[in-house]
Order: structure tokens, then C-alpha cells, then sequence
């Protein structure tokens, strides 16, 4: 029997390929050294509690966010995050977080105005928002821009302060936005048209969170992120071109 002998060549494209097959571009905040979070209030800085980031707290009116600060692949991919609140008041309205992906001129230092989840006017951007609302609600918005409605995502509730897991997959053309309260086992799915790359401008994108509150303490509360995962999807067409190179060369290999 011929022996294989893996040539390093060949051991950099099989490499390649398992990455390719499948690449974690974000697992978690670590120390966040990688992520930039902004604020636009005088109030206390977030705060960061067991991994997981308190971006907005039960004071006065607060906008903040946090990106990572490397651009990522965003033409296919799966994402998902856990999202907290606690201490919230009992207001309905314009408040609470948005999971981001934006080219916005600020880059990983974008940061929206008061209201609107903390995403008005992050351009262009996409933002799948999390609504302290009656009921709750969740949309999926482009540009900063939240008119156009929101769907009702009963029976999931965010004021029980249970972990919210929300995981979001991309294959191109269709974003499915799952929503899962981790203790009740309540969850919402929804499923939207779009071209992702076009609404951002372009095929990598800064990935983060914005969150804020409203004026009066009836629209305050603790809004936590942990465990953020992205995922970038190869194309099949793309991985398969390089695993073929490779068992090309293995072959001939053993002529």
C-alpha cells in the first residue's frame, strides 16, 4: 500500500477548506478588548457584570451601543445573543435594543439618538429590534429609520427579567429572527425578505447592540447582552471548488 504523505501546501488548502466549511468570526465579548462601547448621556458608563455588558440602567434617558471593531462577512451567516432586563418600568414606548449590522460613517463609534431603541440614525445599517412595548414587539429596520411596524411577539414577555436567547440566519435572501424565553420556553419566530449586503452597503458590516430608555422613569431599565456569537456561511459553491482542488491534488498524490 502507497503511503500519503501530506505535502505543507496541501496541508494550508485542507486548512483552508475546514475553515471555510465552517469560520466563527465573533464567539462572545472575551475581555472586550475587540468591542467599542459608546454612550451618548452623562449617566454612569455601562457596565460589564459576569460577560455580560449592561448597556443601559434604570436611570434617566441613556442611548448607547457596542460594535466589534472588525467588519464581518455578512452575505450569509447565523447569529445569536442572550438579552436580559431587569428593574424595568411599566412604560410602552420607544425603548429598549436593537442587534445592529451598519457601515455607518463612525464606524465601530456609531451611536444613535434618544428613543428608537438607541438605532435612529445609524445609516446604513439594519437593525431587528427588541420593543418594550404593549404588546412586545419586535422589527426589523433599515437606515435608523423605525416607522414601518413591528410584529407583536406574544407569548414571549421581556419584563419576567428571564434570559431571552435570540438567534438570527441568513441564507442570502431570507432572515429568520427565532426568540426564546429560556425559562417559560415562549417563543416567537419571524421570517423576512431581504438583501442584507444592499441595505448596508456592502458585504462586510460592523456587528453589535444598541439599546436605550425615555424620559421619565417609567421607560428605564437594566438591558443586558451576553454571548454573542456570528457566524459567517461559506457559499456551497465556493467550499466545494476547494475541497475538489484538494482531493485533485491528494490523487495525484497516489499515482
Amino acid at each position: 500500500m502507497r503511503r500519503l504523505i501530506l505535502r505543507p501546501g496541501w496541508a494550508v488548502l485542507l486548512t483552508a477548506a475546514l475553515a471555510a466549511a465552517a469560520q466563527a468570526d465573533i464567539n462572545g465579548f472575551g475581555n472586550f478588548s475587540n468591542f467599542r462601547v459608546n454612550q451618548a448621556d452623562g449617566g454612569s458608563a455601562p457596565g460589564i457584570f459576569n460577560n455580560r455588558i449592561r448597556l443601559t440602567s434604570t436611570s434617566t434617558t441613556q442611548s448607547r451601543s457596542i460594535f466589534c471593531l472588525d467588519r464581518q462577512d455578512i452575505t450569509s451567516f447565523t447569529a445569536s445573543f442572550t438579552y436580559e432586563l431587569d428593574n424595568a418600568g411599566n412604560g410602552n414606548g420607544l425603548w429598549g435594543g436593537c442587534f445592529v449590522l451598519q457601515n455607518d460613517p463612525d464606524g465601530p463609534s456609531a451611536l444613535g439618538s434618544f428613543n428608537a431603541y438607541g438605532y435612529t440614525r445609524i445609516a446604513p445599517s439594519i437593525g431587528a429590534s427588541l420593543e418594550i412595548s404593549n404588546p412586545y414587539r419586535h422589527g426589523l429596520y433599515t437606515d435608523g429609520d423605525t416607522d414601518g411596524g413591528a410584529d407583536d411577539m406574544s407569548p414571549v414577555n421581556l419584563r419576567l427579567s428571564n434570559p431571552i436567547n435570540v438567534t438570527l440566519t441568513y441564507d442570502g435572501s431570507l432572515l429568520t429572527t427565532r426568540i426564546r424565553d429560556t425559562v417559560t420556553n415562549d417563543s416567537f419566530e419571524a421570517t423576512r425578505l431581504i438583501d442584507i449586503p444592499a441595505a448596508v452597503g456592502g458585504p462586510l458590516a460592523y456587528v453589535g447592540f444598541t439599546a436605550s430608555t425615555s424620559l421619565g422613569t417609567n421607560f428605564t431599565g437594566d438591558q443586558y447582552f451576553s454571548d454573542p456569537q456570528f457566524h459567517t456561511v461559506p457559499e456551497p459553491s465556493s467550499a466545494l471548488a476547494l475541497t475538489s482542488l484538494i482531493l485533485l491534488g491528494l490523487i495525484r498524490q497516489l499515482r
